[in-house]
């Protein structure tokens, strides 16, 4: 047998069985299979140790006593934990076979975590008249991988009320969450004083979510932030 044996699983694979590989009689599915050089002429019992198996957080991997087969008893979760190392040994009878072998299992990161913001009421100050220009900038975070695609955010304006003098007073930078005064004519007469929601989305879906910004002059603006 190999000194090391690497595998990766993702997040879903415990349901979706994204490998292609066995499921057992229980509902576990296989995702990888030891065997020693010794089982066609010996009788060889196979076990596991190491955190995730007979250690903390204990359980979410089993072995075949008979046949080696390494099983995903649940879904694992790389924001608690992104690799696992268990150590196989193989036994003949009272005595080892084979010299114990690692086994490290990297888990792969899903989309599966909502943005979040720094805080739950964003306030910008807009006075009347005012140029083009910086008004507030809105932050979301997300947990999943960093530098991927799954903790990508863009963020986009969908809406503005009032919507005098114009639709489209404020801009909002896709990258940074900067929003911006876009256009002349900001007018406290016709102000109405609401709050602005800020409303984000994971691609897939997984939940809208609002939150509350206050401009002083009442400008509502409903701003959809994607990752």
């Amino acid at each position: 047998m190999a000194d090391m044996i690497n595998r990766a699983v993702s997040e879903r694979d415990h349901k979706n069985n994204l490998l292609g590989n066995e499921w057992n009689n229980s509902g576990l599915w296989c995702f990888v299979q030891i065997r020693s050089t010794a089982h066609s002429v010996n009788k060889i019992f196979y076990s596991i140790t190491g955190p995730g198996a007979d250690q903390p957080p204990v359980g979410l991997f089993t072995m075949d006593r008979s046949t080696g087969n390494l099983y995903l008893t649940q879904p694992l979760d790389r924001e608690e934990k992104d690799s696992y190392m268990v150590t196989h040994a193989v036994a003949e009878g009272s005595e080892n076979a084979e010299a114990p072998m690692d086994i490290t299992v990297k888990v792969i990161d899903q989309n599966d975590n909502k943005p979040t913001f720094n805080q739950s009421t964003f306030l910008g100050e807009v006075a009347e008249a005012s140029p083009k220009g910086t008004v507030i900038k809105v932050v979301a975070t997300d947990i999943d991988q960093p530098n991927t695609d799954n903790s990508d955010i863009r963020y986009r304006l969908i809406s503005q009320e009032p919507t005098l003098p114009s639709d489209f007073m404020f801009v909002i930078n896709p990258v940074t969450g900067v929003i911006r005064v876009n256009a002349s004519g900001l007018d406290r007469e016709v102000r109405l004083l609401k709050q602005i929601v800020l409303v984000f989305a994971c691609f897939p879906p997984i939940e809208m979510k609002k939150i509350k910004l206050l401009f002083l002059l009442g400008y509502c603006v409903r701003l959809c932030v994607a990752c």
